[in-house]
């Protein structure tokens, strides 16, 4: 399934970041934060590893809830240009979801994959 959404990072040093994060599809609302550590570049390439976690909330007749997600992720990213990027990660997440309606809870690991593209400011 693919969520369309927003992000902004912050740099604390060349190799940590800091990202806050907004996704939505028709019946789910992902908020999330991230943290990254970027290594080395090698051959053009910017390879990260970083932790994420999220604030979800759904409604599917008839479920209506809310949960939580945690990814551990690795990927890298390339630069078109200097400010334009492309960037993939992939990673085991937890996630665990409650539908108020019916106090029905289900959790478990998932391996996600997440594409961006990314247009830097000030660079």
């Amino acid at each position: 399934m693919n969520y369309p959404g927003l992000s902004a990072r912050y740099f604390l040093s060349n190799a940590l970041c800091v990202e806050g994060k907004a996704q939505a599809g028709r019946d789910i609302t992902v908020l999330g934060a991230r943290g990254y550590y970027f290594f080395p570049e090698m051959h053009g390439i910017l390879p990260f590893a970083g932790l994420e976690t999220d604030y979800v909330t759904f409604r599917y007749d008839p479920a209506e809830g809310t949960g939580f997600a945690a990814e551990l992720f690795a990927g890298a990213e390339y630069f078109f240009t200097g400010s334009l990027s492309f960037s993939l990660d992939i990673g085991p997440a937890y996630i665990g979801l409650s539908d108020t309606l019916s106090a029905k809870t289900a959790a478990g690991i998932e391996i996600v994959i997440n594409t961006s593209v990314n247009w830097y400011l000030g660079i």
